[in-house]
């Protein structure tokens, strides 16, 4: 007697056209992200503003606006971080912190064709306010002393590949703030109502920057809670 086995059809597992180091670039970083890892919202926050989407099919920043997770500026400002990473190449699957601690570089990799090609690369600079302190608090012991002084108020990242380096202008200093001093650049700024700018040199990396400021109350200054008194831009050189 005998009997036949019949064999099952081998199933031929599919590989993945997409080799492993591209499918990181296909997840770039997304706000919801940005807005995490800079402390604007909680992770539960996002997950909540996640769950609306699915359903709602609105934008992830307008829902974080609508249920008072963030204010219009913060928006803007995870935004403008979003589009600094993504224009430095940087996705998902690398490291978000080692942007902000200026670690991250963006490489290219040159093929050897013996062909010598020749292009011109616009002048691009991008500033993004990772963090900034929403208001100055004055006490009364601040206006007797005459001013404040307030550590780390600000941290900002900066990329830009003009070689001839770039200004950063800071505006809008008015009452009750007569003057102000920054420091975290690599030259002291002084800040009058005129404003003021200070050139930095070109760097190859993203430039974080912590900043920290001194400023001089204005003589009929008052206590209590004033709006954040200056902002900032890039000019370039």
């Amino acid at each position: 007697m005998s009997y036949s086995v019949e064999k099952k059809p081998r199933q031929i597992k599919k590989r993945s056209s997409v080799p492993a180091t591209e499918k990181t670039t296909l997840n770039p970083i997304k706000l919801g992200q940005v807005l995490v890892r800079a402390g604007r919202i909680r992770s539960e926050d996002l997950e909540q503003a996640l769950r609306e989407q699915d359903a709602s099919k609105k934008r992830i920043g307008e829902i974080l606006i609508e249920k008072g997770f963030i204010k219009p500026e913060e928006l803007t400002h995870g935004l403008n971080v979003q589009s600094l990473f993504t224009s430095s190449g940087m996705s998902a699957g690398q490291s978000f912190d080692s942007v902000l601690e200026g670690q991250f570089t963006h490489k290219h990799e040159e093929k050897k064709t013996g062909i010598k090609v020749k292009a011109q690369v616009p002048i691009r600079s991008h500033l993004a306010v990772i963090y900034q302190a929403p208001s100055v608090i004055l006490s009364k012991a601040d206006i007797k002393a005459g001013y404040i002084i307030l550590k780390n108020a600000s941290h900002i990242a900066i990329k830009s590949n003009d070689k001839k380096g770039f200004m950063v202008v800071f505006k809008g200093l008015k009452w009750p703030f007569k003057e102000a001093h920054v420091f975290g650049f690599t030259h002291d700024v002084h800040i009058t109502h005129d404003g003021a700018s200070v050139q930095q040199p070109y760097k190859k990396n993203i430039q974080n920057v912590e900043l920290s400021y001194r400023f001089i109350l204005s003589d009929n200054a008052k206590a209590g809670r004033h709006p954040w008194p200056l902002s900032i831009a890039l000019q370039p050189v």
